[in-house]
């Protein structure tokens, strides 16, 4: 069971499973509105997305995968659990209605308690907001786990991809 990058139609990110935290690499961010909008999904988005469920119906073995939101720190804890929570909520909607099974999908916020990057900077808080896809569990693999908050997943790049990694088109790069 070969679960390695593969480069999949109109955005050509990359997308790789990393061997230790079984996080879902990929090389493109999944951006959200604005203010009031900030829960919604940003029109890029989209193509990323349909790219994550192409690969998702593409390996049935993988069986469970968890959505994590992450954000920045700025501003009230509680208030960035729930933006977190919410966006990984909408993150699943969309997936489910790209014809993944809910069931393989669980979501989980953790506001800003899980920096990749320094708080600091808007480049950082960038980083910082971010959402994460971890394999908690595969057929025919034992000891899958979702190893926690490793610097994997969407806004954080292809660095440290796994083995077999295909690179994607022009615009492959983590912006």
């Amino acid at each position: 069971m070969d679960l390695g990058a593969v480069t999949i139609r109109p955005v050509n990110i990359e997308i790789a499973i990393d061997a230790k935290s079984r996080a879902i690499r990929l090389s493109d961010r999944i951006r959200f509105g604005r203010w009031r909008r900030r829960t919604r999904l940003a029109r890029s988005a989209y193509a990323v997305l349909d790219d994550v469920a192409a690969y998702l119906r593409k390996h049935p073995d993988i069986v469970q995968v968890e959505i994590q939101g992450h954000t920045d720190a700025r501003g009230r804890a509680a208030q960035k659990l729930r933006l977190s929570q919410q966006r990984a909520e909408v993150v699943k909607q969309y997936l489910v209605k790209k014809g993944i099974d809910a069931k393989r999908l669980r979501v989980k916020g953790f506001g800003g308690t899980r920096p990749v990057a320094s708080n600091r900077t808007r480049a950082g808080r960038a980083r910082n907001s971010r959402i994460e896809f971890h394999i908690l569990g595969e057929r025919g693999r034992s000891g899958a786990s979702g190893a926690g908050a490793g610097g994997g997943g969407v806004g954080a790049g292809a660095g440290g991809a796994a083995k077999g990694t295909t690179k994607g088109g022009a615009n492959a790069a983590t912006k």
